[in-house]
């Protein structure tokens, strides 16, 4: 006779995504100098503002970004995060975005190429002018309405489709920002039941 079957049987990869959606990042604590930047891992400096120097300040730490945060938790900056041994001193992200807008040209040697995954850097990298410029203020424009890695996610999932373009990069960020797995409403549990097996999860 096989027990019934439970959620807390089935192995962690085949439980539900979350519902609601969540940041993928970690939150760490700092102390600002008397110009308001602060250290992470080490060697890396970034800005919050002038108005925050030698305060205590709560950082958001995603893969593609840092972000001070007020106590409202609104991000006073966003910056492209930095790795390596070499110290690093940061500007806030939209600023950078901001600016090569204005200047597409600078796109080569800009820190936001250098901090994005290497098949979206490799499309935007094929792109002339106008389409540079166009995938730059589409980055912009989901960067300010989501956040920067939603931004990125976006768009280096519409690279990997073959479709970088603003209207698919737009779609796929809100889909990032409001994914919600839908439930089937008919699960063969016989599939289960034969990969619980292997753990134990089916008393025969």
């Amino acid at each position: 006779m096989r027990c019934a079957w439970s959620p807390r049987l089935v192995p962690p990869h085949f439980l539900y995504l979350p519902k609601s959606s969540f940041a993928a990042c970690r939150y760490t604590r700092v102390k600002t100098d008397g110009y308001g930047k602060f250290l992470i891992d080490g060697k890396h400096f970034y800005s919050s503002s002038p108005e925050w120097a030698g305060r205590e300040l709560v950082v958001r730490i995603g893969a593609h970004t840092v972000e001070p945060l007020a106590p409202s938790g609104d991000p006073i900056s966003t910056h492209i995060r930095m790795f390596g041994k070499q110290r690093t001193d940061n500007v806030d992200v939209r600023t950078t975005l901001s600016r090569l807008l204005q200047s597409p040209g600078a796109w080569r040697n800009s820190l936001i190429r250098k901090a994005l995954p290497d098949r979206l850097r490799d499309e935007m990298d094929l792109l002339d002018r106008a389409g540079l410029k166009e995938a730059l203020s589409t980055m912009n424009d989901l960067s300010g309405r989501y956040d920067f890695d939603t931004a990125i996610g976006a768009m280096e999932q519409a690279a990997e489709l073959g479709r970088l373009t603003s209207a698919n990069s737009v779609v796929l960020a809100a889909r990032l920002a409001t994914f919600e797995p839908e439930e089937s409403s008919s699960v063969n549990l016989d599939i289960y039941d034969k990969l619980l097996e292997s753990v134990g999860g089916v008393v025969q």
